[in-house]
């Protein structure tokens, strides 16, 4: 069932590009931020390029790739986080800014 939503809540952008470039596809590893802004602004110009009417498939790949591109920012941000926090003396008094990056449920 996770399956599933996973693969309705990425559907616009495969449908739009086909599988193998897809979830599965390596640019969604490591730091692919910038390949992920390349790849919209080559949507929005293909967009750009169909009549009004025939937009929407364009536009929810491009939602689908915003979405990934802030949950790729935020890990980013956790990860650096993590590291303020392994290095030496990143306890509270050595790093007051450390208590900022900790995550707060809400």
């Amino acid at each position: 069932e996770h399956n599933n939503a996973e693969q309705d809540a990425i559907a616009p952008f495969t449908d739009v590009l086909g599988a193998r470039l897809g979830a599965a596809n390596p640019v969604w590893g490591g730091n692919a931020v910038g390949l992920l802004r390349n790849l919209q602004k080559k949507l929005v110009a293909h967009s750009l390029t169909l009549e009004q009417g025939e937009r929407r498939p364009c536009l929810d790949a491009i939602d689908v790739l915003e979405v990934a591109v802030g949950l790729r920012l935020r890990l980013r941000q956790m990860e650096m986080s993590e590291q303020e926090d392994a290095a030496p003396g990143a306890d509270a008094a050595a790093n007051p800014g450390a208590a900022r990056h900790q995550y707060q449920p809400g």
